[in-house]
């Protein structure tokens, strides 16, 4: 390696050690391709939030689980430290692992080099030893076993059974880091991710200025989707009703609601991709999807009809 090849390099590992996404970007290799923010400035803000309570309301593929496990390795790139990973069920852990968390390892060699080798280290679907930390991968359809961690994530928590959530959590009592991530597609309101989101966190909206009126405004489906004269739909200000190009989209910042709450808490929409899903290919999925399944999984917010209630039991 030149001189000032090793110089770059080191000077961006000494950076990474402080930046989870500098880290990141600079050791991981993403099975999907490269790392590509143009439109998704919002991560950005999640995966440098230093806080060990963090939650967050989301649509489904939209990158945060690849987030959290990238904070995640992270954290275990230097510290000594156990990771609990729950998914609803077992299957969704065998899933996981063999097609998003071993093509991390292998594709990024950077970090395949650090991952347990010898014999005696661990390597399968429930446990993987990284350096000198481990990430344990457990269903929370059953209650956890005695693992202690220093950082503890639940992925899917509407879709995962909430006693056995509350004892995941006593896994971190003895921790002196006590990191805690949950992260959701919401199902119906008042419950699981969208409950916590409501009433334990500072709840963070991406807030979008107008670039006609200046007015500031978290992007809502039934506010925000407007028609023009020839019926093609498009995101409008909500005050004076103008458009809201990609570029106001992606530029906007979250800001905190109740900034005093202890939690903080990441609200995700569809409508903040306006350049992968833009306006006329959600109004397309939103006409031709179930209702529910259009709320919960393209727009990441809660759904339930009067004539039709689920409660949490019909969830799980």
């Amino acid at each position: 390696m030149k001189k000032l090849d090793l110089e770059l390099f080191e000077n961006i590992q000494t950076k990474a050690r402080y930046s989870p996404l500098i880290w990141s970007v600079a050791n991981i290799v993403l099975p999907d391709g490269l790392w590509d923010f143009t439109e998704r400035k919002w991560q950005i803000a999640i995966m440098e939030d230093p806080h060990p309570r963090i939650v967050s309301k989301k649509p489904s593929q939209v990158g945060e689980t690849t987030i959290f496990i990238c904070k995640a390795l992270w954290f275990m790139q230097y510290r000594r430290t156990r990771v609990i990973w729950t998914f609803p069920r077992q299957e969704d852990v065998s899933e996981f692992v063999t097609t998003r968390f071993r093509p991390i390892l292998h594709n990024s060699p950077n970090i395949a080099r650090h991952v347990g080798q010898s014999r005696d280290d661990p390597q399968s679907q429930r446990i993987t030893k990284y350096k000198n930390s481990y990430i344990y991968f457990q269903e929370a359809s059953v209650e956890p076993r005695m693992t202690t961690a220093d950082l503890l994530a639940n992925d899917e928590v509407d879709r995962s059974d909430p006693d056995n959530l509350e004892a995941f959590l006593g896994r971190l009592e003895n921790s002196k880091y006590k990191i805690h991530y949950r992260f959701s597609t919401p199902t119906i309101p008042n419950f699981g991710i969208d409950r916590i989101f409501n009433e334990e966190s500072d709840q963070r909206y991406w807030m979008v200025r107008c670039p006609h009126c200046g007015h500031r405004q978290s992007l809502k489906w039934d506010v925000n989707l407007m028609f023009d004269k020839n019926d093609h739909p498009y995101y409008g200000c909500e005050k004076c009703r103008r458009d809201l190009a990609p570029e106001a989209i992606i530029n906007g910042e979250y800001v905190a609601m109740y900034p005093d709450r202890f939690v903080h808490g990441y609200q995700v929409s569809g409508m903040m991709l306006p350049l992968s899903k833009p306006p006329m290919y959600m109004y397309q999925r939103f006409k031709t999807m179930k209702r529910k399944n259009f709320y919960n999984l393209l727009l990441g917010e809660t759904y339930e009809t009067s004539g039709l209630k689920f409660d949490p039991e019909v969830i799980l």
